[in-house]
């Protein structure tokens, strides 16, 4: 039996301000993580840091025996309106995306929609909305309606400082890309 090479597929990891990406990528990388986080410049903003041009890691999944081993390739967007510009560069090539929403937060739902509305632009990539700090009375399908989410679209609630919940995200994202594209994944 001969190795399959590893396939590579760029992913973009996007939300508001806040809302986990960073996170997200530090709790699911198999390795380091390269970040561009600083000081935030402005006085309003409420985190010691911020991401600035990107965060990066990687995610390795074994697709099983006709894809082989998957790297996704993990690079988060800076949420703030004001480095819009980085959001379509680190979407080229990008095959997929998860949105990380904050359920507990409806003043960034909005940025959501945008930042959701420039990476799906003309594109329609596949992609998963992940919502952090939902709490029990969280109704994901009204949150999903509010943000304008196509009902095609799988709503997760997500843990970004937990492994494991940040795997099922991208583990979904994973399935959606391959329906959506010749990426073959065989159960089992």
């Amino acid at each position: 039996m001969h190795a399959i090479p590893a396939t590579s597929i760029k992913v973009v990891v996007a939300g508001a301000y806040g809302a986990g990406k960073t996170t997200f990528i530090r709790s699911v990388a198999d390795d380091g993580v390269v970040s561009t986080e600083t000081v935030p410049s402005d006085d309003t903003e409420t985190k010691a840091t911020t991401t600035v041009a990107m965060d990066f890691g990687r995610f390795a999944i074994d697709a099983g025996a006709d894809t082989g081993r998957v790297e996704l390739l993990l690079f988060g967007i800076p949420g703030q309106a004001r480095f819009d510009f980085m959001w379509r560069i680190l979407a080229q090539g990008a095959l997929g995306y998860v949105m990380l929403v904050d359920a507990s937060d409806p003043e960034t739902w909005r940025e959501a929609v945008v930042i959701d509305g420039t990476l799906a632009a003309g594109a329609g990539l596949p992609h998963v909305v992940a919502v952090n700090r939902a709490g029990p009375g969280t109704d994901l399908t009204r949150l999903a309606r509010t943000l304008g989410v196509d009902p095609d679209v799988p709503v997760v609630t997500c843990d970004p400082r937990d492994r494991s919940s940040a795997i099922e995200v991208l583990l979904t994202l994973f399935l959606e890309i391959a329906r959506h594209t010749s990426l073959q994944v065989r159960a089992g």
